[in-house]
């Protein structure tokens, strides 16, 4: 049997002993070229015959045509060191600088090894960051993903399909797809069947119809207001409340105006019992899972989350931290503080949400900032934001946060890159108590967090000093000698991947 022939002659050597006429007729068969060096016609030969073994049968001979391979155009695939980079990091070994190895990828015109895209399609999270990766894909990555045929759907290319009698998922693709392209193109393809789709279909277009949302679709998007579906009804009321200066963001403006009033010092808030016709038309549910304490907490929270809160500063004439002090100080405080939290979010305002995480931060003990977006809105601070609000906290006080403290969430949760001041301040803070603590205690294991913030969000740059000055005689050096190592070597790795990446 050649497999044990071949088995034998790679145990032996080829230098020691060769393949019978039998065998290498066999593999001519194959399609092996047995006239090139010995070593590697037995290497093609192991492989071969080792897959062979692992099906249970003799593999087909395809006789299908073969796709025409790509030509290549001169791209700028990252080098052998950058390829190990990626698989050091897609091997879970730094699976957390992903994202900065895409980043910089991109910022230096590099292309991905397309040999690395199948593992980094099977990724869960690969859909969170596929468009921002499409620009390094060679034309070999393309063709490869094109080749696949779950994989070829995430390509830009509209889909060839007859909109009337394609499947669900097909229409959803090309919609999507003319949405980016040409949204009115996309929005006249959807109303021509619209009569004839089911509410389930009806809900997932409306939401592909936030990618190039504009005041084209508000006319549609109204008639969608009085459809039989309460489903439909909330996905639209919800497109047009993100619609800045829609007829509907304008509706619920004027109810906001008829129900809050800033009188002597003191905002008044005068809620309706309970929602009418016209505001049940525009989204507003008489009761709601995520607002609290009845129809008239209900009907404010979801009114004033749907308004951009700029509306707020021109409505009042006042700043940001004077309308969030106004809403503190109010009978509605925590519906009110929830309720313009969301909305921040709802409209990305990047200055109020910048703005209301510094307020959250000096009010922090106050019962009202308990609700689950405020985990949201750190993650949605701003760079300079979180580096400047984190810096003056912790120059306010000697020590690390305590994992109670807010300041330690809004670390937790915001992936921004540290300025070098911040990130020097937290590790000389991190030495200094290592150094001189005389015990471990369990409200210091938070501090193992801070390592591995300080190698993924502080500048590679800085490593020659980290990994200096360290007090290796102190009592707790033992416990946290591996951390420091670890923190060090994450430094390292990112500090060798950029410069790879940089090279030209």
């Amino acid at each position: 049997m050649p497999w044990q022939e071949l088995v034998k002659t790679a145990l032996l050597g080829t230098e020691h002993s060769s393949l019978s006429e039998q065998t290498q007729q066999a593999l001519r068969v194959q399609g092996i070229d047995v006239s090139k060096e010995a070593p590697l016609a037995l290497l093609e030969g192991v492989a071969l015959y080792g897959q062979m073994r692992k099906a249970g049968f003799q593999l087909e001979n395809y006789t299908g045509e073969l796709p025409k391979a790509v030509e290549p155009v001169g791209e700028k695939i990252c080098s052998h060191k950058s390829s190990h980079h990626l698989h050091l990091i897609l091997s879970g070994e730094y699976g957390e600088v992903l994202p900065e190895f895409i980043e910089h990828l991109l910022k230096n015109g590099k292309y991905l090894p397309p040999e690395h895209l199948p593992v980094l399609l099977r990724r869960p999270d690969a859909r969170n960051w596929w468009e921002k990766l499409q620009p390094a894909l060679s034309a070999g990555g393309r063709w490869l993903l094109a080749q696949h045929p779950d994989w070829g759907k995430w390509l830009e290319v509209s889909p060839k399909i007859d909109w009337g009698t394609g499947a669900r998922e097909e229409r959803l693709s090309l919609f999507r797809h003319l949405r980016k392209s040409s949204p009115a193109t996309a929005l006249n393809l959807l109303q021509s069947t619209w009569g004839e789709e089911g509410y389930r279909d009806k809900t997932a277009f409306l939401a592909e119809m936030e990618i190039g949302l504009s005041g084209q679709d508000e006319p549609f998007l109204e008639c969608c207001l009085d459809d039989k579906r309460k489903e439909v009804r909330q996905v639209a009321a919800r497109l047009l409340a993100k619609m800045v200066g829609s007829h509907l963001s304008k509706r619920m403006f004027r109810r906001a105006t008829d129900i809050l009033d800033w009188k002597a010092g003191k905002l008044t808030v005068n809620i309706p019992e309970e929602p009418d016709d016209e505001a049940i038309r525009d989204g507003i549910q008489k009761i709601h899972a995520d607002w609290k304490g009845g129809a008239k907490a209900a009907y404010l929270g979801q009114l004033v989350a749907a308004l951009e809160p700029d509306v707020w500063s021109v409505f009042f004439e006042k700043q940001l931290p004077d309308i969030m002090g106004m809403f503190v100080r109010s009978d509605w405080a925590g519906i009110l503080v929830k309720a313009i939290t969301e909305a921040a979010l709802f409209h990305n305002n990047q200055k109020w949400l910048d703005g209301i995480c510094a307020y959250w931060l000096e009010t922090a003990a106050s019962p009202h900032w308990d609700f689950q977006g405020i985990n949201d809105l750190a993650k949605q601070v701003s760079p300079a934001a979180f580096n400047q609000i984190s810096l003056r906290i912790l120059k306010e006080n000697n020590q690390l946060p305590a994992v109670s403290a807010p300041v330690f969430s809004l670390f937790q949760y915001n992936k921004a890159h540290w300025d070098d001041e911040l990130g020097n301040l937290i590790l000389s803070r991190f030495k200094n108590w290592v150094s001189t603590a005389k015990r471990q205690d369990w409200e210091s294991l938070h501090y193992k967090e801070f390592l591995k913030m300080v190698a993924l969000r502080s500048s590679p740059v800085l490593f020659d000093v980290y990994q200096k000055g360290w007090n290796t005689e102190s009592h707790l050096w033992a416990a946290w000698e591996k951390p420091v190592e670890e923190m060090l070597n994450t430094l390292l790795f990112r500090k060798e991947m950029i410069a790879e990446l940089s090279r030209i």
